[in-house]
């Protein structure tokens, strides 16, 4: 399941033009999710036919916080703040991973009875 979220939610580096869309809040119980931050090590946000992203977010919702992969510092602030935005529970505009990725968290710890 993680790798699924990892592929979903790594963003590749093209996209960063399409940008965050603000005008679409996150899901109003959005977890208020810890950001922790890791430097250098983005080789996890590789995808499918190894393409490396600039940086990704995967959240975890089991454990409250949220992973923000990014390149070794320093780093664009506009970078951090796009992944930030993910971790916030935003998506890019036309799409809905973040969104989904909550409510598939939200259904399948339901299912399993569990909180």
């Amino acid at each position: 399941m993680r790798k699924l979220l990892l592929l979903l939610v790594c963003v590749p580096s093209f996209a960063f033009a399409q940008g965050i869309d603000f005008t679409r809040p996150p899901a109003p119980d959005w977890p208020n999710l810890e950001i922790v931050k890791h430097y250098g090590n983005i080789t996890i946000c590789t995808q499918p036919l190894g393409i490396t992203t600039i940086a990704c977010a995967t959240p975890d919702f089991k454990n409250n916080k949220c992973d923000v992969y990014l390149p070794s510092a320093p780093v664009l602030r506009w970078i951090v703040q796009h992944e930030e935005a993910h971790c916030q529970g935003y998506d890019h505009y036309e799409d809905s991973v973040m969104h989904d990725a909550w409510e598939n968290y939200k259904k399948d710890h339901n299912e399993e009875g569990e909180e």
